[in-house]
């Protein structure tokens, strides 16, 4: 009889431990997550400056006739307003107006413009500054079509699709620095969410209950960033040991060149140009480990492509002024200032713009 009570008085235990255990646990989970959002710890959550949506061709392109607020916080706020190809530009008739020279201009969120109001976008302020030379001229049209995240493949075949319809007469290519870590990462490296946000192939791939609880928990935002940062650093690592030099990135410079070349083919086919230009990233770190521009010049020359580098006007112009935001690491207003004001002299001592 006393062991037949005994055990009922086990199995009651054992009924009331598992309940026990859970409330310390959510009791515990409850007071860290209190913690973690007392203390801000987690990454701040804000709205992206682009609503991604999917496209026959692309992976991804801005949502069109979108408008956001792209923030920096302590740095800056600005619109972004996108036409209905889900270009940061005004709209553009499909056929080339009589007398008009037409620019196709690609790159990623540097020719986005991410940092500055759009009149202080380089090709807006180059766009501005070759209309407004004296003499007789053709009017300049500048076909917008900077998408973040970019690089030399995507840019490609938005130029097949999008930009050679307009029939333009010079296809300006941005390269930068990080192109060889985009290529290497691929085409697949972001995706978006069903809310159009951008992500990474890594979070993606955790699936939707992760992303909310991301959203909703900051102690699990701080545990999910870790663990998605770690899947990356994986097959990245490497990349913080060198830069361009000798054969660290050999493998993407042999997928970026076809792209380039695939793109001079692409102009010629509609009697365009093709010219390149370097522009640094300013990202701690890179930009002064190796020189990706020489190569690039290097190759360029070769291949008899217009080569422009805004480096060095970069580097004397930022001894008087701040050219990138601190924090955000994109040009301010005064940095896309000087590389138009690059690609303006390059253009016209050339004669690449008539």
């Amino acid at each position: 009889m006393i062991t037949s009570t005994s055990d009922d008085l086990t199995r009651r235990s054992r009924r009331f431990l598992i309940p026990y255990v859970l409330f310390v646990i959510a009791a515990g989970a409850c007071a860290l997550e209190a913690g973690v959002r007392l203390l801000g710890l987690a990454r701040r959550l804000t709205p992206q400056y682009m609503q991604a949506v999917g496209d026959p061709y692309l992976p991804y392109k801005p949502r069109p006739l979108s408008v956001r607020t792209s923030c920096s916080e302590g740095e800056f706020c600005f619109e972004h307003r996108h036409n209905s190809l889900g270009f940061r530009d005004e709209e553009h008739d499909l056929a080339k107006p009589a007398r008009t020279f037409r620019i196709v201009g690609l790159g990623d969120s540097f020719t986005y413009g991410r940092g500055a109001a759009f009149d202080d976008t380089y090709l807006k302020v180059l766009e501005a500054r070759l209309n407004a030379r004296a003499g007789d001229h053709p009017r300049v049209e500048i076909i917008k079509a900077g998408i973040p995240g970019f690089f030399p493949e995507p840019e490609r075949i938005l130029l097949e699709h999008y930009g050679l319809p307009f029939a333009p007469d010079l296809v300006l290519v941005a390269f930068m620095p990080n192109d060889l870590i985009d290529t290497y990462r691929g085409v697949d490296a972001l995706t978006f969410t069903k809310t159009g946000d951008l992500t990474t192939r890594e979070a993606a791939r955790l699936g939707d209950s992760a992303a909310w609880l991301y959203v909703h928990s900051h102690l699990l935002r701080i545990l999910l960033q870790a663990h998605v940062s770690r899947r990356v650093a994986r097959h990245t690592a490497w990349i913080g040991t060198v830069y361009a030099p000798g054969e660290a990135f050999e493998d993407q410079w042999r997928k970026v060149e076809p792209e380039y070349l695939r793109m001079r083919e692409l102009a010629r086919s509609v009697g365009a140009s093709l010219v390149i230009v370097h522009i640094s990233d300013n990202l701690p770190g890179l930009r002064h480990r190796g020189d990706p521009a020489a190569r690039l010049a290097a190759w360029c020359a070769e291949h008899g492509i217009p080569f422009i580098d805004t480096l060095s006007a970069m580097q004397r112009a930022e001894v008087a002024e701040r050219l990138y935001w601190p924090r955000d690491a994109h040009c301010n207003a005064a940095g896309y200032r000087v590389i138009a004001d690059v690609l303006y002299d390059e253009l016209t001592r050339r004669a690449l713009v008539p």
